[in-house]
């Protein structure tokens, strides 16, 4: 996935996230996929990549501490975002942050997206 659109689904999926308590990442994603542009990734990429794809990055997220949940099979159990995932979001905001971020990709291969974002939002 290219570096992007890999960090347009990160942070959608994030902000999508704010909306729901207690709840699972299908029914995150299943309300992320009625954005034109995230779903128009999905269909980039098809849904059995884009799935894999998402589903590490999920795990990445709740393991970092970025959302609050369980990772579960077949599906994770969300209970909410972090105080870190809301600062995660309002940095996404400013364009000087995004660019460094987008700079960083690179280095996403030997480290995971979200310790570098956590690094700069810190």
């Amino acid at each position: 996935m290219e570096p992007d659109d890999y960090l347009y689904v990160y942070l959608y999926f994030l902000k999508t996230a704010t909306k729901f308590d207690n709840t699972t990442d299908r029914t995150i994603v299943y309300e992320a996929s009625k954005d034109p542009k995230f779903d128009k990734l999905i269909q980039k990429y098809g849904e059995n990549h884009f799935s894999n794809v998402l589903k590490s990055l999920v795990n990445e997220m709740i393991s970092q501490g970025i959302i609050i949940g369980v990772q579960a099979t077949p599906m994770n159990i969300i209970t909410g975002v972090s105080p870190i995932g809301y600062s995660i979001l309002a940095k996404s905001k400013d364009n000087k942050f995004m660019n460094k971020l987008k700079k960083s990709a690179p280095k996403w291969a030997l480290n995971t997206l979200t310790s570098i974002i956590i690094s700069l939002v810190s």
